[in-house]
């Protein structure tokens, strides 16, 4: 039985990135805006929030911006409009940080760890490959390891497909970083859901059997995205992290899914 009773999607804000970022190979003169996406499931152990998403703060402060989201020439920074930060958001649902009970890290990129510290009684799942290797980067990588400083007594480090709950499977993909997981959720309803993560950025990547660029190690990510594939073949839908049109199209916080 499954613990989970309802899924919903938050918008955190937009990141604006070449075509090679998100397809292999797609050049960079053609660029797109991307979603930044974090996932909250309402369920019998509280509430369970995937990914920190952004933090606006480091954006806005021009310091803070420069030391932690330094760019390439021409790359602007990510946005986080007012309408987009993670926290008014879930206050707007009637959720305060404290009344988040556990977080899942698809991985520790700066997109998606931002407020993975904002939640003080949040007991924190990361895969240990993707631990290891992020503490090892920098904001230069694309990875803000303060970010994730989970104390200890908080953090569970993860080898491979876990069972986390009834109805909540974390699905080892990586490929896009060494330690990548996509949630599988199935709801009380019955209703299927993959978290895909990173392992692609959207639809087309999966329509045109495009890998996204800037995999850490190419034959597992394309094992990842044949994993997945088989997966939402069985009647999973999968909601892609990056996928601009499809997050047009679903309903999103505060409504629920």
């Amino acid at each position: 039985m499954s613990i989970i009773n309802r899924l919903a999607v938050i918008l955190c804000g937009y990141e604006f990135i070449p075509h090679s970022v998100s397809y292999d190979g797609g050049g960079d003169r053609f660029w797109h805006a991307v979603p930044v996406c974090a996932y909250l499931m309402d369920t019998d152990e509280g509430y369970i929030i995937v990914e920190g998403g952004l933090d606006e703060h480091k954006l806005r402060d021009s310091g803070l911006r420069q030391r932690y989201f330094p760019q390439r020439a021409g790359y602007p920074t990510p946005l986080v409009a007012p309408q987009h930060e993670i926290m008014s958001q879930l206050a707007d649902m009637g959720i305060s940080p404290a009344d988040i009970s556990h977080l899942i890290q698809t991985h520790l990129h700066a997109d998606h760890t931002g407020h993975t510290m904002s939640f003080p009684n949040a007991t924190v799942y990361i895969q240990r490959a993707d631990y290891d290797y992020a503490r090892q980067q920098s904001p230069a990588n694309g990875y803000i390891p303060e970010e994730f400083a989970v104390p200890a007594e908080r953090l569970k480090l993860l080898d491979g497909d876990t069972i986390l709950f009834p109805g909540l499977e974390l699905v080892f993909t990586p490929g896009h970083s060494p330690g990548h997981q996509s949630p599988l959720l199935t709801l009380k309803d019955g209703r299927r859901f993959l978290l895909v993560g990173d392992v692609v950025d959207d639809r087309r990547n999966m329509a045109e059997n495009i890998l996204p660029g800037g995999m850490t190690n190419r034959e597992q990510a394309h094992a990842s995205m044949e994993r997945i594939r088989s997966i939402m073949a069985e009647g999973v839908t999968g909601i892609f992290l990056h996928d601009a049109q499809q997050v047009q199209e679903i309903a999103l916080a505060p409504e629920w899914l």
